[in-house]
């Protein structure tokens, strides 16, 4: 048998093993599916506790790793984006609060004039006891992303021991949630990471 020949039939046996693909992508799309609906079940327990706003909240349209280590606590995800409005969105659980729910509320307004300009938040300053869980909500009412960033006891952004809106960053007319829980009573910068130097306030904590 010539060489040209024994080619073409090792070619023609190796076109088969083409359908493998196939089967992977049917298991990743079970796979985001099951993620899906252990998040809804999540999400049901957690309504019927009364603890809704608790641990669970959307992450809008960004996929996520399906366990992701960010900061000293993890994201669960529950796979790609779908078509309703619970497919992907994650269970967040940061340790140093665990299942513990707020006992005072803040809402800090970030704007600008488009295009990075004059980046503002409002309220400024925010007063709470020390040791407390504090929600603080951002609402972003400007033309461009933003979050809110507690510095932790460190006083370095950007370390394990901050606290940061979810999402990460805060599209144009949607709000962001942080938890905070400091035991050490004093000031603590909080700050758009996006504007870091525009967008500064200070959280007060007495004890």
């Amino acid at each position: 048998m010539s060489k040209k020949k024994r080619r073409g039939q090792q070619r023609q046996s190796q076109q088969p093993a083409q359908s493998a693909p196939a089967a992977s992508m049917e298991e990743q799309a079970a796979r985001r599916e099951a993620q899906r609906e252990e998040w809804r079940r999540e999400k049901q327990r957690t309504e019927r506790a009364g603890s809704g706003r608790g641990i669970l909240y959307a992450a809008g349209a960004v996929a996520l790793m399906a366990v992701v280590a960010i900061g000293g606590f993890v994201l669960l995800s529950g796979g790609g984006g779908g078509d309703d409005d619970d497919g992907g969105a994650p269970v967040v659980i940061d340790p140093r609060i665990g299942n513990a729910q707020p006992t005072m509320s803040f809402t800090v307004v970030a704007d600008d004039e488009g295009q990075n300009v004059n980046a503002t938040f409002d309220p400024t300053t925010l007063t709470a006891p020390a040791g407390e869980v504090i929600e603080i909500i951002l609402d972003n009412q400007g033309t461009v992303h933003h979050n809110l960033n507690v510095v932790g006891v460190d006083g370095e952004a950007g370390t394990t021991d901050d606290w940061v809106t979810d999402p990460l960053s805060v599209a144009p007319g949607e709000t962001g949630r942080v938890l905070v829980k400091i035991d050490d009573s004093g000031s603590y910068l909080y700050r758009c990471d996006f504007h870091p130097e525009q967008q500064r306030g200070t959280l007060i904590l007495t004890g």
